[in-house]
């Protein structure tokens, strides 16, 4: 419940779009300007960090990579998971999770295109129809062939033996 709303609408909205994905993976990123990296929701992929006194931001999946100086360490951090890491190159400054994905949200009217456009499946009336059993033969099964493909290549001369003799003579001869 500590997640305000928009950001809420925000991850509902491309949740639509996007499967959830849990990584494990540290993902580092820039344009030129910026540079940053994001961390998978399970933070199964360590990601540290250090910011040197004399400008400098090192980051790997652990601490000590590279030797610094401890009196150069101005701090050192660690990605946590779903959060975001970026460093504003123009502005030589690290720009925090919350500040980010607030900027984010706060460019689309998430909250309304999710009330506007989601419609849960306990909405959708039950008609009572259902989808008719196709008869599965094995090449179907191994191919992942559906009945009005299998129509199709026949209507096209395509039998589904000359099909697989064809996908086994590429994978034999590549």
């Amino acid at each position: 419940k500590s997640m305000n709303d928009s950001k809420k609408a925000f991850y509902e909205f491309n949740s639509c779009l996007m499967e959830p994905w849990d990584g494990p993976a540290s993902i580092p990123f820039t344009d030129g300007k910026y540079i940053g990296a994001l961390l998978d929701r399970n933070g199964l992929r360590p990601s540290r960090y250090t910011v040197t006194k004399d400008g400098y931001v090192v980051m790997s999946s652990e601490t000590g990579v590279i030797e610094i100086k401890p009196e150069n360490i101005e701090k050192h951090g660690r990605l946590e998971p779903g959060k975001m890491f970026l460093v504003d190159m123009n502005a030589g400054r690290i720009i925090e999770d919350e500040e980010i994905k607030k900027e984010i949200v706060s460019k689309h009217p998430y909250e309304k295109w999710v009330n506007d456009n989601v419609l849960p499946l306990s909405k959708i009336p039950y008609t009572g129809n259902r989808t008719p059993k196709e008869k599965i033969n094995f090449e179907q099964k191994k191919l992942s062939y559906s009945e009005s493909e299998i129509k199709m290549f026949k209507k096209k001369k395509l039998h589904i033996k000359d099909k697989i003799k064809k996908i086994a003579e590429r994978v034999v001869y590549n």
